[in-house]
Order: structure tokens, then sequence, then C-alpha cells
């Protein structure tokens, strides 16, 4: 009879290696905390302000990403709908009102969104041509480009995302300048988590 117990346990083990094995994950909560970010980027550099920027979004203190970004107004933005695309182009209409991204936001990114695991660095790497044309817009140049990279935790699901963002040093003060650009059929915040990757599922099994 006191064998009992250890054969259970052996066969919910079996189980889960033959779930895990087959691709269902049993609970991939910890895939969360596995990755951990590296050392918060010293004050006062642009690294930082981009940390700080994707902190005050998982925060959900809106105002203060604002304050720290400066998001373009393209020609089609002001009239694109979800479906229209909105690129960038040689005509620049105006920059994005603290209001107006703050209730943007709210819609988008106050329901069920987490971030973690936030890692911005220095990309030495040659500058973009939209983030040429911008510096010359904001009378900023040069521009320091900022790979950051971190985890998106949804009601059900862990992404990998990553992202090239410049960085305009306006007044004094680090901004992260944000695209201002969409997919058709996408939200504008979506651009800010470029080559998104799923890790895996929260969920403790697949139906």
């Amino acid at each position: 009879m006191r064998a009992a117990p250890a054969l259970v346990l052996a066969a919910l083990a079996a189980g889960a290696l033959a779930r895990i094995l087959g691709g269902t994950p049993l609970l991939l909560a910890d895939l969360a905390t596995e990755a951990r970010p590296g050392p918060r980027p010293p004050e006062g550099t642009p690294e930082s302000a981009v940390y700080a920027f994707y902190e005050s979004l998982a925060k959900g203190d809106f105002a203060r990403a604002w304050e720290l970004s400066i998001e373009p107004v393209w020609a089609k933005a002001p009239t694109a709908s979800y479906a229209d695309e909105v690129p960038a182009s040689p005509e620049l209409v105006g920059w994005t009102g603290k209001n107006e991204f703050i209730q943007r936001c709210s819609e988008d990114l106050s329901s069920g969104f987490r971030l973690k695991n936030i890692e911005a660095k220095a990309d030495p790497g040659p500058a973009k041509p939209q983030a040429s044309a911008l510096a010359a817009a904001l009378h900023a140049a040069p521009l320091h480009e900022v790979r950051v990279s971190g985890q998106m935790l949804g009601a059900c699901l862990i992404y990998h995302w990553d992202k090239d963002l410049a960085v305009a040093e306006i007044g004094g003060a680090y901004k992260v300048v944000l695209p201002g650009t969409k997919a058709a059929k996408a939200l504008f915040h979506q651009a800010w988590f470029a080559d998104l990757s799923l890790v895996g599922s929260l969920r403790l099994g697949a139906p």
C-alpha cells in the first residue's frame, strides 16, 4: 500500500513529461521570469530614456510615457481608421498631443497588458533613413539609436519583443522618437513592439 503514492507520482510525472515532449506545456508562467534584464541604464543617457518609457507603459503611467517620448503625425494619420496603413512620409503635419496619447494608450493598453524584463542597449549601427528625416524635423542631430527588448504578458500568452528606436535630445532631455506609423488592421502602439515572437502559454494545458 505504501508504494501507491510513489506509483501515482511516477505516473503523474510521466504524463507531464509526455505532454511537454508532445508540445503541450504544463505551465509556462516560469518563462516570464527565466530571462533576466541587464542592469538599469545610467540616468541621463538615451538608453535610460527608452527604459523609462517602456517602464512607464508597464505601470500604466501614460502621462509619464508621453513626457519621455515624441511621436510624429504623418500626413495620413489624422484620418486613418483601424483598417488603414499609416506610413512615414515626407509630409510631417505635427506631433501627437498629450491628451490624445493618453487616451489612445488607455484604450489600447490598459486591459491585460504587462511588460517584464525590459532591457535597453545602445545600438552602434548606422542611423535609419527615417531617423535622419526626423532629426531634421526636430532640429536634433544626430539621433541616438537604442535597441530595446523584453517580454509581453497577455491574459494567456507570453511574447518576446524587441525594437530599434531613435532617441533625440530636446531641451537638454532625451526623448524616445516613436515611429508614428502603423500597419493596416493594426494599432499605433503595435509598432513599438516590432519583431514580436510567441514564447509560450500561461494556461495549464491545451484544450
